[in-house]
């Protein structure tokens, strides 16, 4: 059922409104799961962008999006768990390390909100921090910027994958967490000079 509907949403929103252009994605299909998909935030249908094209998928939504009842089962539903912004979550921090540990993949936006980069927002350490505790790849995504408009066409380039596990020793050093949250956003917005004819 929940590929159904998959499908029907990708059809809908990616294909028909706004034309989603995946780059790359092909090359990591074989990827059955344990991956942390980070991407940058623009607009509420990266969400959906990514929940279409990855398989066995949880996303890490703010805490916020819980809180009206029928929205928060809805959500719930198609593999969304909530989180607490702005502060150390830790008990979803270990839900999320349990989730990768049972063979899912987990799409999280460290900026932690829409639009970070033109508000000089500094992305958040939890996903890194995940990923040195669970050992799980990161695949950073870029989803290109811009203002939304129906038909508009939207790129979404994948990267390498790379993994962290070599800095578990130093997890709770918070400068090595910044800094490798700074050196992923770099990664993620890198993809984005990725020139029109890329595959």
């Amino acid at each position: 059922m929940l590929k159904i509907l998959k499908g029907i949403v990708y059809f809908v929103i990616c294909k028909m409104m706004f034309r989603v252009k995946y780059i790359n994605l092909d090359k990591y299909k074989q990827l059955q799961g344990k991956n942390i998909v980070c991407a940058n935030h623009n607009d509420w249908i990266d969400a959906v962008i990514l929940w279409t094209k990855t398989e066995k998928v949880k996303i890490m939504a703010k805490a916020e999006l819980f809180k009206v009842p029928i929205w928060s089962h809805l959500i719930r539903a198609v593999g969304a768990y909530p989180i607490n912004r702005g502060q150390k979550d830790f008990k979803s921090i270990y839900h999320t390390v349990k989730v990768l540990e049972e063979g899912n993949n987990v799409v999280i936006f460290p900026e932690g909100t829409r639009g970070a980069k033109k508000k000089n927002v500094k992305a958040k350490s939890g996903a890194v921090h995940i990923a040195i505790s669970s050992g799980a790849d990161i695949i950073p995504v870029y989803i290109e910027e811009g203002k939304r408009t129906l038909f508009r066409r939207i790129k979404v380039i994948y990267g390498e994958p790379y993994n962290l596990s070599e800095y578990k020793e130093q997890i709770k050093d918070r400068k090595l967490l910044s800094d490798l949250t700074e050196e992923l956003m770099n990664k993620i917005y890198k993809l984005g000079e990725i020139k029109e004819n890329a595959k």
